[in-house]
């Protein structure tokens, strides 16, 4: 007679899906990393290059403020990525949200000039027009990031609840 030790039900880990992996890989450089390196590239020209450049580079509400948005998109995305708090997908979101929403406003009144402390000379514009090539990829990496995260696969990992099995012939 052999007795059976109960053995707990081992929990099914539900991994981070390809596209939410894309997703997390496209902002962090793009809404994270990238204004904090135009912040720091900003001022250091400031420090270093104030006598090559007449009146040094602007360093206006709109690039601390984008700096500081991409250190808080850095932070909640390698929550996010980690998957830990389940409050993270939502963290996540918002913040990736208002900096997209920062870096439309501040192209939208960069390009019509209307920068109040923004000194419109040669360095500041050509940083500017660098600024603004890069709309159009973070249109689309925000635009597939927020829908991505919102689908039932970026959900099951948050949640840690398995998705069940697809089958074609239900409906």
């Amino acid at each position: 007679m052999t007795t059976e030790i109960p053995t707990a039900e081992k929990k099914e880990w539900v991994y981070r899906p390809l596209g939410l992996t894309i997703g997390l890989l496209s902002i962090i450089p793009l809404f994270g990393i990238e204004p904090i390196i135009w912040l720091y590239i900003a001022h250091r020209l400031n420090v270093d290059a104030n006598g090559i450049i007449s009146g040094g580079l602007a360093l206006d509400f709109w690039r601390w403020a984008g700096g500081i948005a991409g250190g808080i998109v850095l932070i909640t995305a390698i929550m996010a990525w980690i998957g830990k708090p389940r409050s993270s997908q939502y963290l996540v979101q918002a913040s990736v949200i208002a900096s997209f929403l920062l870096i439309m406003v501040a192209a939208w009144v960069r390009a019509f000039g209307d920068c109040t402390g923004c000194l419109m000379d040669g360095a500041t514009q050509t940083f500017n027009d660098i600024f603004q090539c890069k709309i159009p990829i973070q249109i689309i990496a925000f635009v597939y990031f927020i829908f991505y995260i919102n689908r039932a696969p970026a959900r099951a990992f948050y949640t840690q609840v398995p998705l069940p099995p697809w089958n074609p012939d239900e409906e």
